[in-house]
């Protein structure tokens, strides 16, 4: 039996970054967030996928700003964040903070879909993701 991958909560983006600021990410973000439950192969309504510098809805993201974003959404849909090197088979791309909302699975993404149209999120701010 496998165990599960912790949850990320921090993890440097680049070795440009000062180490204050990934000082203070960490304070922020050391919370541990618990074990993320066996979730092979179930689809989740994914919510966010940021990392510092992109720009999205008018905005210039940073960490102060994507992690004020996931405690939103951790707060209104009991979201968690993870880091996206931690599933290679999932993400393409191993340098994003990803804001999912956990705890409603789904056996097919039409599912995660419809969760996505049920709490008015349109298809940028809300689609399914296959959890591999």
């Amino acid at each position: 039996m496998s165990s599960a991958p912790t949850i990320s909560v921090i993890r440097p983006l680049s070795r440009r970054l000062s180490v204050s600021m990934i000082h203070a990410t960490c304070q922020r973000a050391s919370r541990p967030l618990g074990r993320v439950p066996d979730a092979t192969d179930q689809w989740f309504p994914q919510l966010s996928s940021k990392q510092p510098g992109t720009v999205d809805d008018g905005i210039r993201w940073d960490y102060d700003s994507i992690w004020r974003e996931h405690l939103r959404l951790r707060q209104q849909y009991g979201a968690v964040l993870l880091w996206s090197g931690d599933w290679p088979r999932t993400f393409k791309k191993p340098d994003y903070w990803v804001t999912i909302a956990w705890y409603y699975a789904f056996p097919d993404a039409d599912g995660a879909r419809e969760w996505c149209q049920n709490h008015g999120r349109d298809s940028d701010h809300c689609y399914p993701t296959q959890i591999q």
